[in-house]
């Protein structure tokens, strides 16, 4: 079995820098909720949202909104790793 990258160092960084901007985004929106609202412990459960919209907005690969059961929306996204 060969050992083969899937992204090429840039690709790869870029990747990197999406998960930290989506965590980000997601900490600061937990610290504001903690201080604004009386019960904030429902956020915990956004975390995903925030890093499918920051790898949405990076335009790094093409997605399509699903849906897992009946209410919880999520990003399925397509990549093609041939090289």
């Amino acid at each position: 079995m060969l050992n083969q990258d899937l992204f090429d160092s840039l690709e790869a960084q870029k990747i990197v820098d999406t998960l930290m901007k989506g965590q980000k985004d997601y900490v600061d929106e937990r610290l504001e909720k903690r201080e604004t609202m009386i019960v904030s412990n429902g956020y915990a459960w956004t975390r995903p949202n925030h890093i499918d919209t920051a790898f949405a907005s990076a335009d790094l690969f093409e997605y399509k909104l699903q849906l897992a059961g009946q209410t919880w929306g999520y990003l399925e996204f397509e990549t093609n790793t041939e090289k």
